[in-house]
């Protein structure tokens, strides 16, 4: 048996069990994709599954793992009419950005699936990537802190890899610790 395998089933159960845990805190999930060669586009979909306290606004950037594999050529806002003020850009091929403050107050308390935009991303090589934010702050409606489990993109060029492919493992050991870390985040807040 190769050692990577308990490795990966080690990082899965990890990985499982912070999701169903009870009471976890909201998700942001980063989209994910896989594309058969350079030269390929897709969007990638930003998505916070529930806003227990509303959604007043947020901003984050986005950081591309690994140019070589792909690269940020767009972002997009989630459209919002009522948005009040939003920015949104490309800082560098591996940096972008979201921002929105939505005093209309369009996620009231309990909205489930809310949209925060999407990025375009360019296959530039093949490999594997990820899609990490840094930066986060999301603010419901009455101020408080929103602290998500964050789940990371991933993006692959030139096919699926396989669990023989040590990047892929270590790219899925840095996602678990970071939902580890955010899951940790959360608890000591709760705690203040």
């Amino acid at each position: 048996m190769r050692k990577e395998y308990p490795i990966l089933v080690f990082a899965l159960l990890v990985a499982a069990a912070i999701v169903v845990s009870p009471g976890s805190a909201s998700i942001l999930t980063i989209g994910s994709k896989t594309f058969a060669a350079a030269g390929e586009t897709a969007d990638i979909d930003l998505y916070l599954d529930s806003v227990p306290a509303g959604l007043s606004g947020y901003m984050f950037n986005l950081s591309m793992g690994d140019t070589a594999v792909a690269k940020f050529t767009g972002v997009t806002p989630p459209g919002l009419a009522e948005a009040t003020w939003e920015m949104h850009g490309l800082v560098a091929p591996n940096d972008a950005f979201i921002q929105i403050w939505d005093s209309q107050r369009t996620f009231e308390p309990g909205a489930t699936n809310v949209f925060l935009g999407s990025v375009r991303v360019a296959a530039t090589g093949p490999g594997t990537t990820a899609i990490t934010l840094t930066k986060v702050q999301i603010d419901g409606d009455g101020g408080e802190m929103i602290i998500p489990s964050i789940v990371d993109g991933v993006i692959q060029v030139g096919g699926s890899a396989g669990v023989n492919d040590l990047p892929s493992v270590v790219l899925l050991i840095i996602m678990v610790i970071g939902i580890l870390v955010s899951v940790l985040l959360i608890q000591r807040t709760r705690e203040h």
